[in-house]
């Protein structure tokens, strides 16, 4: 099968590798569309802890089961499906807790131990797939994915009806945690970006102010504007630099939540960390998504209650893997969701 491999530090190359073949509790998808997402691109530029080459990458995927293994029984071939990317033990503490996201022996997608979907076809465990609406495009269902993460963050943040919400980073997953505050019954959002046009896209999905982090103006002003003088509820924080931690522990009120959404590259120094303490704030860490966000996220797409398809801005074939990684990292256009497909 053809498939786009990641082969080296900032190198994808498209190569024919073997096609995968479904355990009997497997099955196999024929891949339809494949998001790339910020973690991916951590990868392609060496500081993602554990995707690294040779890889064949993808964890945000679409597409159609083929092949089903003997022991399947919840999924026939020809249905459209998308994948949750995490097989996990099923054993361990957090799995038994009801917390299976963070087991400690769980699998990825796109990682060597896990052939990802920048390839034709892929395989997964039966407990991972999920079907899609027919009336889904597949776009439609990779965005499924990071709308999930949308859905997790809100609601690890307690995000709750009425409240207001600052959203640090309007990228791809902080356009979907805007969606999803929005979608809690959050009524003022204030966005921020270091792009006019990725802020034009935060209005579309939820924000009902945006403010520019390269522009002359006050944060602190835009916040007692648009929110209130005493700050955010909630501050979300999903561009991964030490600088937007600092904004948000000074921008959110007393008694505040700031959700820790992004992917640091390494160790975080947090500037002004006696605002923790002196506003009484609850700093939470979020990590991926819980398997019941994934079916959050398809009421909401599927509901009208939240736009993915605003989000896709390229859709390109797999042939172009590299420049939709290059593309992402270094927003040589202005991009928000950039997904490769298959012929």
């Amino acid at each position: 099968m053809k498939a786009a491999v990641f082969t080296g530090l900032k190198r994808i190359e498209t190569q024919d590798v073997p096609q995968p073949k479904p355990k009997p509790d497997e099955v196999l998808i024929r891949v339809r569309a494949a998001g790339v997402c910020g973690s991916e691109v951590h990868a392609f530029i060496g500081t993602h802890p554990f995707r690294k080459p040779p890889a064949i990458m993808g964890h945000e995927v679409s597409g159609d089961v083929v092949e089903v293994g003997s022991e399947v029984r919840g999924i026939s071939v020809g249905d459209r499906v998308i994948v949750n990317p995490q097989k996990v033990c099923g054993t361990c503490f957090y799995c038994q807790s009801g917390n299976s996201h963070l087991c400690i022996r769980k699998t990825m997608m796109g990682t060597p131990a896990w052939t990802g979907a920048f390839g034709e076809f892929v395989t997964s465990h039966e407990s991972c797939v999920i079907k899609i609406p027919d009336s889904f495009s597949y776009e439609e269902g990779v965005m499924c994915e990071p709308l999930a993460v949308g859905v997790h963050s809100v609601k690890k943040a307690r995000v709750a009806l009425g409240e207001m919400v600052l959203v640090l980073g309007s990228g791809a997953i902080g356009l979907c945690c805007i969606a999803a505050a929005r979608a809690a019954g959050a009524t003022k959002i204030l966005a921020t970006d270091a792009y006019d046009f990725n802020l034009e896209l935060a209005r579309k999905v939820g924000a009902g102010a945006v403010f520019n982090v390269r522009s002359a103006g006050s944060l602190g002003d835009a916040v007692a504007e648009s929110l209130r003088p005493e700050g955010a509820d909630v501050v979300m924080v999903t561009a991964g630099f030490d600088p937007v931690v600092a904004q948000a522990l000074v921008h959110v009120r007393k008694l505040g939540r700031v959700a820790l959404v992004a992917l640091f590259d390494g160790a975080l120094t947090i500037a002004e960390p006696f605002h923790i303490g002196l506003k009484e704030l609850d700093v939470i860490g979020v990590h991926t998504y819980e398997h019941q966000d994934f079916y959050t996220a398809i009421e909401l797409i599927r509901d009208g209650m939240v736009d993915v398809k605003s989000m896709v801005t390229h859709v390109l074939p797999i042939e172009e893997a590299q420049r939709a990684l290059e593309l992402v990292h270094n927003k040589t256009e202005n991009n928000a969701k950039v997904i490769l497909t298959f012929k």
